[in-house]
């Protein structure tokens, strides 16, 4: 799954009756044999863009064409955080890891009945790979920057060769949607794929390998789904899936009109829950299932900006001055402790939170490095490290203002995404915790667009509060934010290579565990590099959100996952219970 991380992070990162105590997900209930019938009413911000996964280009596009419409060659099962076989039954790997031969299920149909064969998934991979589709699944499925070698050796047996080993080469079986060759080659070979499977095409060209196909699209309004007849996956009890016979997908970007549809009935699931809701949503114990399923993936930072660039007129895109002080470790670390942590937890998130020590989210039990030491609110640790450093405190009118070794006012301007609520709060919480140390924080709330082109292309601003929402579980899908050069390392974007030795050491460390297939061996390094993350801190770890979803208490088999699709992670086994 680690490779459609590196597809969808780029798109998510703009991208409980309320039970009576929290249910872990290792103690969420089994599956259920369900009933067939019915239709599940959902929320999602906006319609999908297209129904051709491979053009997506936003996450609700993606939640839609690619978790729904398409079956892929492996699943992840969220209960048990893995990848398990899916369209594939089976698959083996080298050893040299090199190579790996997939045998497809016996009997695989569409949904309109024809047969799907290695062919299919040849021609899938074909149009993956075509760089005249700028799809963003091809960089997501290149190993060692190559495309894997697809060969067909017989009707359910496909080889993938790849340039280099992989530490988990299924991953890579993941990412994989398969298409129907037989409605959709003909228009890619005249060069027309884009404009297949629109918005506007009609039900008819569409064969799907997932467990829903496309009944109705209502622009700006609604997407309903109807069950495929022909989908590979059977309950225990030898049932065909999918139970439901429809999933309504209605747009509402408002989360207040989402959270009265849901309540009022109008909405069966509802996602994404704000802290300011849990409590709300408690008063309808009977009616509603609520869950806090603790931290979810997605964490939020603060980080200021280490670029040493300039502009068009050789303007330097951060202060010199300032950039002196956020360049210097111990200036991080001040400002790491002097954070109140648990008063963000408790005045923004509404106890809905889980203080954040290293670069990824303690529900990340697979990989996160448990013994990192807290960044507890320590203000006269924060003094220290400030004085090591040669800051000193000046006596300015009614307030204590802390200077540099020249005498000139540590002061800096925090940028944050007007949409995000709670991280604005959290920036006046971080603004009122550093001015006790007399350190001024400016807050400039910017539209999300400006905000986005601030810390992506421009890059001429000085902090940031931002987070990553990473949609898997593999170290590998950290390599866009902690390599040298990656899209995702915010902290100084478009660094040509390594200024420090402990950025060379890391960047080391990441190229290793991408290919080291020994578990321990890939863990020990994984754990190095939260290690040096914790002790440089290039991005100041501020708390985990915590995911609340809730759904109807008569929806079976409903275990919502903080992974996309989350509540439609496991559409195809849901059902209403009579």
């Amino acid at each position: 799954m680690v490779k459609l991380q590196r597809a969808l992070v780029a798109l998510l990162i703009f991208l409980l009756a309320f039970t009576a105590c929290r249910q872990p997900s290792d103690q969420r209930q089994g599956r259920e044999t369900g009933t067939h019938g019915g239709r599940l009413v959902v929320a999602e911000r906006s319609t999908p863009s297209t129904f051709n996964y491979l053009l997506a280009r936003d996450v609700v596009t993606a939640n839609v064409a690619f978790f729904l419409m398409c079956s892929r060659l492996a699943e992840f099962d969220h209960d048990k955080q893995q990848v398990v076989p899916g369209l594939a039954e089976s698959w083996t790997v080298s050893d040299d890891g090199r190579t790996m031969t997939v045998k497809l299920r016996e009997g695989l149909k569409f949904s309109d009945g024809t047969p799907l064969t290695a062919d299919d998934v040849l021609f899938t991979f074909k149009v993956m790979y075509d760089e005249r589709l700028h799809s963003i699944f091809r960089d997501a499925m290149l190993v060692g920057g190559q495309p894997m070698k697809v060969t067909k050796i017989d009707e359910r047996t496909i080889r993938l060769e790849m340039s280099r080993p992989l530490a988990a080469p299924e991953n890579n079986l993941y990412n994989l949607g398969v298409l129907p060759r037989h409605k959709l080659e003909a228009a890619y070979e005249r060069g027309e794929y884009e404009k297949m499977w629109t918005t506007t095409a009609p039900v008819a060209d569409f064969a799907v390998s997932g467990p829903f196909s496309l009944k109705q699209y209502v622009p700006g309004q609604r997407t309903i789904l109807a069950r495929n007849p022909h989908y590979w996956k059977k309950d225990a009890a030898g049932n065909q899936l999918p139970y439901l016979d429809e999933i309504v997908i209605e747009a509402i970007d408002n989360p207040n009109t989402a959270l009265l549809k849901f309540q009022q009935g109008e909405l069966d699931v509802l996602d994404n829950i704000r802290p300011a809701d849990y409590a709300t949503l408690n008063s309808q114990a009977g009616t509603a299932t609520v869950r806090d399923l603790g931290p979810w993936l997605q964490t939020d930072f603060l980080w200021f900006n280490l670029s040493d660039g300039k502009d068009a007129q050789g303007k330097p895109l951060v202060d010199p001055v300032k950039r002196a002080w956020f360049t210097d470790v111990r200036f991080r670390r001040a400002v790491a402790h002097a954070i109140d942590r648990q008063s963000i937890i408790r005045n923004v998130l509404r106890g809905l939170g889980t203080p954040l020590s290293g670069v990824i989210s303690p529900s990340n039990k697979r990989w996160v490095k448990a013994d990192l030491p807290p960044l507890d609110y320590n203000p006269e640790r924060a003094k220290q490290w400030l004085q090591e450093a040669g800051f000193q405190w000046r006596e300015s009118g009614e307030m204590t203002q802390l200077s540099d070794r020249q005498g000139r006012p540590v002061e800096f301007t925090l940028i944050v995404a007007e949409s995000v609520a709670v991280r604005k709060q959290m920036a006046t919480i971080i603004q009122q915790d550093l001015a006790r140390l007399g350190i001024k924080v400016n807050i400039s709330p910017l539209e999300d667009k400006a905000f986005n082109a601030f810390i992506r292309q421009s890059l001429n601003y000085e902090a940031a509060i931002h987070g990553y929402s990473p949609s898997d579980f593999d170290p590998s899908a950290f390599m866009g934010a902690l390599k040298t050069g990656g899209q995702l390392r915010y902290w100084f974007m478009n660094q040509q290579r390594p200024m420090a030795e402990w950025e060379t050491k890391m960047d080391q460390l990441m190229d290793e565990q991408d290919v080291e297939r020994d578990a321990a061996k890939r863990r020990e390094k994984f754990d190095q590099v939260q290690q040096l993350f914790a002790e440089q801190l290039p991005m100041i770890p501020l708390v985990v959100r915590h995911f609340v979803s809730a759904a109807k208490t008569s929806l079976g088999n409903y275990r919502s996952s903080f992974l996309p699709p989350r509540s439609l992670w496991n559409a195809d086994e849901l059902f209403w219970k009579r």
